[in-house]
């Protein structure tokens, strides 16, 4: 029986290959390596298979690995291997949001709760834009790039995000501006929230399913306004938009 060592940093891991009979098995015999929010194995695999045959003047001698391919599933948030080539981690101390799970198996490395294929691919944003899979915050806007999926703003312009830029009172009126994703394809709606209390902050919605429109492609970026009456003797009054799904 030969053993040899998968890697001189984990020698936990390695492969053994026996020969018994006319059949040759290879098994992987891995230890788990990494122990977070109850992790307990990162890979699985199954024996191969061989056989050895013989014509009279040749012997023919064959062996397959892995009967299924390697492939990376979803359990939660943390990504399980199957196949020999991950049995291992090769950097088990990068941990990018200090999560407790290392980078190579956690599903989203940044923690701004997009999946860090989805930041690879750009699929989630319309057109679609690649984010930095390690940075919570591509265009350092303060606002997240899972914040940005949310109002479908730029995730590269950092000038860009969903966000009051004025309040403005004219003739008794209340001129709210922010801005906003323009064009009715995208399907973004607003809702303005208004409360007189910052520190028990309950607002309560007063104009719903504003689809602002106009806008330069791809993005759209405009400034809506939202108008009201300025109540009588009102002395504090506060605002904010969120999008809707």
């Amino acid at each position: 029986m030969d053993e040899m060592k998968a890697s001189e940093q984990n020698p936990s891991c390695f492969f053994r290959m026996k020969a018994v009979l006319s059949s040759l098995l290879i098994t992987l015999l891995c230890t788990p390596i990494v122990n977070a929010f109850g992790l307990s194995n990162i890979c699985y695999v199954v024996d191969g298979s061989g056989n050895i045959s013989s014509n009279g003047s040749l012997i023919k001698i064959s062996a397959g690995g892995q009967p299924s391919a390697v492939k990376v599933s979803d359990s939660g948030s943390v990504a399980v291997f199957s196949g020999y080539l991950n049995c291992f981690m090769l950097q088990p101390g990068l941990d990018t949001d200090n999560d407790g799970l290392p980078d190579e198996v956690d599903r989203d490395n940044d923690n701004d709760t997009l999946k860090d294929a989805s930041e690879i691919s750009g699929s989630l944003f319309s057109p679609m834009t690649a984010t930095n899979p390690n940075d919570p915050d591509s265009d350092d806007d303060g606002h997240s790039d899972g914040m940005e999926v949310n109002a479908q703003t730029n995730p590269l312009d950092g000038n860009v995000n969903l966000r009051i830029v004025g309040i403005e009172i004219v003739s008794n009126q209340v001129y709210v501006s922010y801005l906003a994703r323009g064009g009715v394809a995208i399907g973004k709606t607003y809702v303005v929230h208004t409360s007189s209390n910052i520190i028990n902050l309950q607002p309560s919605a007063v104009a719903t399913n504003i689809t602002p429109a106009g806008g330069v492609s791809p993005w759209h970026v405009v400034t809506n306004v939202y108008i009201t009456n300025l109540a009588t003797n009102e002395i504090n009054r506060y605002y904010n938009v969120s999008t809707t799904p």
